[in-house]
């Protein structure tokens, strides 16, 4: 159950269990590619085959979060517990892209299409290996100095 905020390995955890319920203030997100990282748990995988793939694309590409509502509605979570302008839309959606560590979300990207059109384990293998490869980046490291420091981070895709 989640009970408040299940973000990045919270939100693996959440994708590890059989049945997700979460209070309606709940908010879920998978952030990773703005600390430019992805998952290291099989989050990715999951979350492909648990709510298909243009859906898991969006929450991790923009790596925004997200109403326990909203993850009902994606097939996220199984209940909320009781207790436009489409141009203008879109341009809003690419805009959040500019949050993300750019080898972060090239590279998520790769793991997302490995997981939708490929067998789990080859996709399991290569999110292992992007995500060490990822841990040692600069933008990972300017990720980390930026949280530390409470400021928005500059990525530079090195």
């Amino acid at each position: 159950a989640v009970n408040g905020l299940a973000i990045g390995g919270g939100t693996e955890i959440l994708l590890a269990t059989d049945l997700r319920i979460a209070a309606p203030h709940a908010e879920i997100s998978m952030p990773q590619v703005r600390l430019g990282i992805i998952t290291g748990w099989e989050g990715y995988e999951r979350l492909v085959r648990d709510i298909g793939f243009s859906r898991a694309m969006q929450i991790v590409t923009t790596g925004e979060r997200f109403s326990a509502e909203e993850a009902y509605r994606l097939g996220l979570i199984n209940k909320v517990a009781e207790d436009v302008d489409a141009v203008g839309a879109a341009m809003r959606f690419v805009e959040s892209f500019d949050k993300a560590a750019p080898l972060a979300l090239q590279r998520a990207k790769r793991v997302i299409h490995k997981a939708a059109s490929g067998p789990a384990h080859e996709a399991h293998d290569l999110a292992a290996d992007t995500f060490v490869d990822l841990w040692f980046t600069e933008d990972h490291r300017e990720a980390e100095r930026a949280f530390s420091e409470k400021r928005k981070p500059v990525f530079k895709g090195k």
